[in-house]
């Protein structure tokens, strides 16, 4: 019972934590914010649940790779057509205002006007120096999303057996 309780407050705190952000981005884009957010509070648990209830031979290793795949396209697509600056990221416009800063020979930590100060993370700038070049920051994240899911698919060979994942789900459910 104690485990039970665990489990659901950490599901109930992942939901959450990540419905506000779904509304926080969604209502930027779309006028109907908080429906897309109903939307994900059904889908993710629903999706989870059903992929750890497939038979085996239709959740392999290739089916994994497909699902990743198919994501990775979705959302490059997704970043080319939604202009970044629609979206009033602040990440977007601090790794921006560092490397213009930077390429501009003024300090990098420099604010403009109406701006916030870039933050002491300079890793994190370097690391987003490739996709600032490309104009298209997003891509980090997509960039982090295909290093873990290979992660995933290094560490979890066995995909086929995915009994860790059904014991979380009966100890949720």
């Amino acid at each position: 019972m104690k485990n039970k309780l665990l489990y659901l407050t950490l599901t109930f705190m992942y939901l959450l934590v990540n419905a506000v952000f779904v509304l926080k981005y969604s209502i930027r884009i779309v006028t109907h914010g908080s429906l897309l957010v109903v939307l994900y509070l059904f889908a993710v648990p629903v999706v989870f649940w059903l992929l750890t209830r497939l038979p085996s031979r239709i959740f392999t290793n290739r089916t994994y790779i497909a699902i990743v795949i198919a994501f990775s396209v979705f959302m490059g697509i997704v970043f080319f057509i939604i202009p970044q600056e629609s979206l009033r990221v602040d990440r977007y416009e601090m790794i921006k205002l560092f490397w213009d800063n930077t390429f501009s020979c003024i300090n990098p930590y420099t604010p403009r006007e109406h701006t916030n100060i870039p933050g002491p993370f300079p890793c994190y700038f370097i690391l987003a120096l490739p996709f600032y070049l490309l104009k298209e920051i997003g891509l980090l994240s997509l960039a982090g999303f295909l290093l873990f899911s290979y992660l995933l698919y290094v560490e979890c060979q066995d995909i086929v057996d995915r009994n860790l994942c059904h014991d979380i789900v009966d100890k949720v459910l």
